[in-house]
Order: C-alpha cells, then sequence, then structure tokens
C-alpha cells in the first residue's frame, strides 16, 4: 500500500477512537499486514464514526482484489490515474529547484499513470507504476559541479569540502536552477517529449508471504516513525530500492530492510565501482494496549564487493567494528496514548557516542523529537490536531569515511546524470532544532483539509559544511568529525517559516471512477543570516483535477 493512501491515517483513527495505541509505524504495509490489524479491532465496541472509517478501510482492502481473473489462483488489473495541474508562485529569484517548493516534486499529479498488478493466491503480488510526467530537470537548467581534489574527498567549487565521498574519479553534476520551478505559472504538461521523467517505473514491487509473514523485493518510499517533521532513519522524501523481510503480528514487529544505494558521482554512463548498502532491523512491541516501542540498531555498508558475512539480521550490527566499512546508527521510538485520544510519540537516535575505552576523537551525534496528537470526532468527521518538535546535534549523519549521505541520481536527456544528494533520514539533517504545528479535518468520501506552521532553525552545519578541525582552525572532511556538540556553535545561520494548506476535494465517486481537486497554497518567509544576510519570501498555489479509473 503506498504511504500517500488516506487508510493509514485512517486505521490509527480507528485505533485510538477504540482506546488502543495506533499499530506500528514501520510503513509502507502490505494488504494482509493491514488485515491483521484491522481484524484486531472489535467492530462492537466501536461508535459510530470509528465504523465509518473501518467500514471504510475494509472495502478499500476489498477493492485491492484484481479485477480479470486469469484462472482459479491468478488475476491482473490495470488501473489509471490521468491529471492536469498548474503552479504558480511569487518569488521567480529565489525559488530555484524543486526543494523550494512546498507542493514539491514527488507530491504533483503525473498527466498518465499506470499502474499494473498481478497476484497468486494470497501468496504472490507483483505491482509496477509507470508515469508520463515532467521530470524534475530540463537540459537547458544551470548546474554546478563538486571537483575531486588530490584529497581523498571532493571539495566544493568555493572550498568547501563534501561529506564522506572517497575513491570517486568524476565531478559531481547538481542542480542550482531548474526552470520549471522558477518560472511565474507552469503545468504538469511536459513541453517536449525529452522533458519528460524518465525515472519509470515510480514504484514497483515484487512480494511472497503469507498472513503474518511478508518478504519483497521493492521500489518505494520507507517510513519508520509518526513524526511530521521527519524521521531519523528512513524517511519519506526519497525513494529505495530495497529488500524487506517483515513478521508482523498485532502486539509484535520485525523488519529486516537492506536497501541498495547509488555509489555513482559522476554524471556519466560509468560502471560501479563500489557497493553501498544500508542493513537496518527493527523490533517493535505492544505490551500493553496503550503503550508501543520500537528498537533499530543499522549500519551504512561500504566496500568495493559483498560480503554475505555482515548480513546476518540477528546479529549486532555495532560489533562490526571495521569503521573503514561501516557506520552504525540506532534509535528508539515510543508512543503512549495519554488518555482519551491523546497519543504522545517521540523518536531519539544515536549516530555516535563515546564508548567505554573509546577516546574522544569522534563529537556526539543526536537527535531527538516529540510531539502530541490530539483526535477528535466532529459528528460523523475527525479533526486531527499535532504540535511536534525536534532537536539535532551537528554531527548527525555525518562521518570522513561512510557516512549517511545518499545519491540519487537523475537521468536528463543531452545531459546525462543529475546528483541529488540529501540525507538518509531526518532532511535536513543536524544542527537543526524545528517545530511543527497542524490542523487535518477529514470528511470521508468528500474532502480532507490540511493546515500547518512550521518554523526550521539551521546552525552553520549543513551537508556541505566539513566538520574535522585541524591544527591551524581550518575545517575540512579528511579526518573524524570533531566539531562539537554544541548547536548553533556560531549562532543561528538561518530560518525558514512556512505556512501551508492542502485541500483534497472529491468531486465524483463510484466503484470505477474518481474524480478529485486537490489545491494548494504556501507562504514561505526565509531569513538567512550567515554568512551573508538574504531575506525572502514566496507565495505558492497549485491546483489540479484527477482521474482515477
Amino acid at each position: 500500500l503506498p504511504l500517500e493512501n488516506d487508510i493509514y491515517d485512517y486505521i490509527d483513527y480507528v485505533y485510538i477512537l477504540d482506546s488502543k495505541i495506533p499499530p506500528t509505524s514501520a510503513k509502507p504495509y502490505s494488504i494482509g499486514q493491514m488485515k491483521v490489524y484491522l481484524n484486531e479491532i472489535d467492530y462492537n465496541s466501536l461508535n459510530k464514526t470509528a465504523r465509518k472509517y473501518y467500514n471504510f478501510i475494509l472495502e478499500e482492502l476489498n477493492k485491492e482484489d484484481l479485477d480479470i481473473k486469469l484462472d482459479n489462483y491468478s488475476s491482473i488489473a490495470v488501473e489509471a490515474t490521468s491529471g492536469l495541474e498548474m503552479y504558480s508562485h511569487t518569488n521567480t529569484v529565489d525559488t530555484t529547484t524543486f526543494r523550494d517548493w512546498v507542493y514539491d516534486q514527488e507530491d504533483r499529479i503525473p498527466l498518465l499513470k499506470l499502474n499494473l498488478k498481478l497476484s497468486v493466491d494470497d501468496i504472490f503480488f507483483t505491482t509496477s507504476e509507470l508515469q508520463y510526467m515532467q521530470g524534475k530537470y530540463e537540459p537547458s537548467d544551470s548546474s554546478n559541479y563538486y571537483v575531486e581534489d588530490e584529497d581523498f574527498y571532493d571539495t566544493y567549487t568555493d572550498g568547501q569540502s563534501f561529506g564522506a565521498i572517497a575513491t570517486y574519479t568524476d565531478s559531481i553534476t547538481y542542480s542550482t536552477k531548474a526552470e520549471q520551478y522558477t518560472k511565474a505559472f507552469s503545468t504538469n504538461i511536459p513541453s517536449a517529449s525529452k522533458y519528460i521523467d524518465f525515472d519509470t517505473p515510480k514504484r514497483a514491487i515484487i512480494a511472497v508471504g503469507g498472513k503474518n509473514i511478508n518478504f519483497n523485493y521493492s521500489r518505494d518510499k520507507i517510513n519508520w516513525g509518526n513524526s511530521i517533521l521527519g524521521n531519523f532513519i528512513y524517511d519519506d522524501h526519497i525513494k529505495h530500492n530495497f529488500l524487506n523481510l517483515k513478521v508482523y503480528s498485532s502486539n509484535f514487529n520485525i523488519n529486516n530492510t537492506v536497501a541498495f544505494l547509488n555509489t555513482k558521482t559522476s554524471s556519466g554512463e560509468d560502471p560501479d565501482d563500489k557497493i553501498k548498502m544500508f542493513l537496518a532491523h527493527r523490533l517493535e512491541f505492544m505490551p500493553l494496549d496503550f503503550f508501543r516501542f520500537a528498537v533499530s540498531e543499522n549500519v551504512m555498508y561500504v566496500d568495493d564487493k559483498s560480503n554475505f558475512l555482515y548480513f546476518n539480521p540477528s546479529y549486532i550490527y555495532h560489533n562490526i567494528n571495521m569503521r573503514g566499512m561501516f557506520n552504525a546508527i540506532a534509535s528508539l521510538e515510543t508512543e503512549v496514548l495519554l488518555f482519551n485520544r491523546v497519543n504522545w510519540y517521540s523518536q531519539f537516535v544515536l549516530d555516535q557516542a563515546r564508548a567505554p575505552n573509546e577516546d574522544d576523537s569522534q563529537s556526539g551525534a543526536w537527535g531527538l523529537s516529540s510531539g502530541l496528537n490530539y483526535i477528535i470526532p466532529v459528528k460523523e468527521d475527525i479533526l486531527s490536531l499535532s504540535v511536534e518538535g525536534l532537536y539535532t546535534l551537528p554531527c548527525l549523519y555525518r562521518r570522513d569515511i561512510v557516512d549517511f549521505i545518499v545519491f540519487d541520481r537523475t537521468f536528463v536527456i543531452n545531459q546525462s546524470y543529475v546528483i541529488e544528494p540529501t540525507f538518509i533520514g531526518y532532511e535536513e539533517g543536524g544542527d537543526t532544532v524545528a517545530f511543527k504545528i497542524q490542523a487535518e479535518y477529514d470528511k470521508l468520501n468528500k474532502f480532507k483539509a490540511l493546515l500547518y506552521y512550521s518554523l526550521t532553525l539551521k546552525g552553520e552545519v549543513d551537508i556541505f559544511t566539513p566538520l574535522h578541525e585541524e591544527n591551524d582552525g581550518s575545517y575540512t572532511n579528511d579526518g573524524k568529525p570533531n566539531y562539537g556538540e554544541q548547536i548553533f556553535k556560531n549562532g543561528v545561520s538561518s530560518a525558514k517559516h512556512i505556512i501551508h494548506s492542502a485541500l483534497n476535494y472529491t468531486m465524483y465517486n463510484n466503484n470505477n471512477l474518481n474524480i478529485s481537486n486537490i489545491t494548494t497554497l504556501s507562504y514561505i518567509y526565509y531569513q538567512q543570516f550567515k554568512p551573508t544576510s538574504v531575506t525572502y519570501n514566496d507565495f505558492q498555489f497549485s491546483t489540479g483535477i484527477k482521474i482515477k479509473y
């Protein structure tokens, strides 16, 4: 089930209205997994509102039974989505990439999407989502480069270092200005075939399993956690290619994931010379109806070959003491139903801490987020109120050899590949304090409205900042991160305020056809204090029609 599906929210509503802690926050779910969680609910104990949402989830899961029967066991289906959407904004100078938009490339409606599905009994399932849409970049877009110097790390064109990029042979092409995001007015219709998104299928899954087990090889988004600001281990701002084994019941969940990450930083069509994998395992327990907790222990693995010696998911990854190949990160997640319909949740991630008998050559690195969610029935509708805060130390995700920076490569015709560097978890990374307050109103089968305000304060450390201090006081990435553990060490460098509203209105709906309007309105106010003073704002608007059949 794709993460964008509303039934993830709806199963949480049903559980909370039934005075239970919601099921696992490790998503996506398989259809069978969602059925297991739904079957744990006593329908007779539900109030009228909860029953309404329960019935909707059940109907949606039954729709997943595929349409065309090939025989007594096999069936196929084709689901089509088409849409027209327009985008407008006021600041055509400072809004230059898709990440400068609140309603960004990952959210936008494709011009056409075909979802092809095949299942065999309840054991085997595969799906592939083919999309025709405007690509992220065009050949005429402005780019810049990170150029490899004579040392083992790459340098930015102004001399700043860039992460733990070792033994790569080419420069890195990245986007500084994409024309479609600067235009005052644009649409989702590609102006020419050379501008389409060649990165398709966007989502592809092949899975086998049973009632309480699922094994899949997928290209999809992953979320580990309920944060509305961003999750620390896996977050849904990027897609992954991964193997996943999960075993689940009502009170227990084990999730083992191996994500295969890009190692090529060149813009050319060079062969792979390294492997990079994120080995993650997560145990989750619900010992009480009102309490759930999860622990994960994970490592980034980089080498020029793959050795299955390290792949046992029951092993303690932190005991693999090979710093040149591995970097470990762990997390603790808790969730408590405090009282009637008020849910408290938190995440703690530990990237680096001084162990017994270890020196202090590396700065500590951790992050913490915590929030409250209040579910209010309004007649037969749901009002959801959330507030959350987040705090990360400067060196989170950063290391001199193996770090947690991920490089997506996007193909652009006549230009080859553009590199998109980001963090595997929380997108803003370290040296950050963030706050968000959000309200969401859901009127089932009619509309869903969203309104939020967020504030993100950043120190001087970002994905490009060198964190190893030399004896002469200069900084590079050619050494262990010893920047320190003080957040905003040299003051706050930037503040970003966002007010965002969205309305998804169902215009027509029956079993075979759904027509909806999606409209968003956002305001961004950005202040940069260091190294130079910059202030700008941007009003952003989008609206479109989506037809699903």
